[in-house]
């Protein structure tokens, strides 16, 4: 019996032909999905439009961070939303994702627009001098110094949002692209006397300082002060003199010095009215031409003299509010020459109880002591 011998080459056609069949339909088994992308600015990748990727295949997805679209209008890519394989949100420029599913992606945008700050000095201001972008619709507080060194405030103009003004801060909404040019002008300051870089103590003394009230002396230009000594119970009144403080016991009466309101009258003289919460009344003191001080009391009907007020008026008059705290009154009264008028004492607002506290202005500059202009 004789074998059946086959051609190597033989067996060669037959497995050839076997693969030419077979890769159809293994070809066949291959899934493809689309991919849609869409975006209103920007280079993005894929390019826009419908794309074709087989399924499970790992898709890079970005787009441009920014794009300029006029001078001081930009537009920021802030983030996609997605469907099928693409997740439905993101807020960023780029991302990754497999797919297996039909999906699209759009990119989003938000408009951002300029604001430039401008100012010939380098003051703080607010927004800092430059320029930065801002989203559409963003409340911005716009503010500049009052005086700064040697230069005054003298107001602003503006472009976009902003119109010319002559106040020192405003707020805007920023819809457009904007400028805001703040104006100083120099100006000839009068520099106050210094004591230091640090606080300068006045009176090192054992529980000193409260109620104080502070006014410049016309004749030497320097300041002073008036204060409660509460260790005593005394009211001081501290001055300088160039070169340190001088300490001086006004009123050693008991329980005496709060509530101090001090101002240098028509002769230069410092005049001090202050509640003594002994006895509940207020006081007065004044300094002679030899420089001695001595007192006087107010008003002593019942309990007054807190939160009080004292201005300089003309003809060497001084004119005192002061808080009637027995009657719930608002009491004025005048000095001069050593005597009050009128007798008793003026009642300014009486409609209602407590009429008086806390609202008492001195009609007097607290910088120079000398009556407001």
């Amino acid at each position: 019996m004789s074998l059946l011998r086959i051609s190597p080459w033989l067996i060669a056609a037959f497995a050839a032909a076997f693969i030419v069949l077979l890769l159809p339909a293994q070809q066949a088994n291959a899934v493809s999905y689309t991919l849609n992308v869409s975006s209103t600015f920007g280079n993005s990748f894929p390019e826009r439009g419908v794309h074709v990727r087989e399924s499970g295949v790992t898709v890079f997805c970005s787009v441009d961070e920014y794009l300029q679209l006029d001078d001081g209008e930009r537009v920021y890519c802030s983030g996609w939303v997605g469907t099928g394989s693409v997740p439905p949100t993101g807020n960023a420029n780029s991302m990754h994702f497999v797919i297996g599913e039909n999906s699209s992606i759009e990119w989003q945008w938000e408009t951002y627009y300029e604001l430039k700050v401008r100012c010939d000095y380098d003051v703080d201001c607010v927004p800092p001098i430059g320029a930065a972008y801002y989203k559409e619709g963003t409340v911005i507080d716009l503010g500049a110094p009052l005086f700064s060194s040697d230069i005054l405030f003298d107001g602003y103009s503006g472009t976009g949002e902003i119109a010319n003004g002559a106040e020192h801060y405003l707020t805007i909404t920023l819809n457009s692209a904007s400028t805001i040019t703040w104006f100083y002008r120099n100006a000839n300051l009068i520099r106050s006397r210094t004591f230091g870089a640090s606080p300068t103590v006045v009176d090192d003394s054992e529980r000193v300082g409260k109620y104080s009230s502070i006014a410049i002396d016309p004749q030497t230009g320097y300041p002073a002060i008036s204060y409660l000594d509460e260790a005593n119970g005394n009211l001081n009144y501290a001055v300088f003199d160039g070169t340190e403080w001088n300490i001086e016991v006004v009123d050693d009466s008991l329980l005496v010095g709060q509530h101090t309101q001090l101002v240098f009258d028509g002769s230069g003289s410092p005049v001090i009215v202050y509640y003594g919460y002994g006895y509940r009344n207020v006081h007065i003191a004044q300094k002679d031409i030899e420089g001695n001080w001595f007192t006087d009391l107010l008003g002593e009907a019942g309990y007054v003299g807190r939160f009080s007020g004292v201005t300089v008026l003309p003809g060497a008059r001084l004119g005192v509010v002061f808080y009637d705290e027995s009657n719930g009154n608002l009491a004025y009264r005048e000095y001069q020459d050593g005597f009050w008028s009128p007798d008793p004492h003026l009642i300014l607002d009486g409609a209602q109880s407590d009429t008086g506290q806390y609202a008492l202005e001195s009609k007097t500059n607290a910088v120079t002591g000398r009556p407001a202009e």
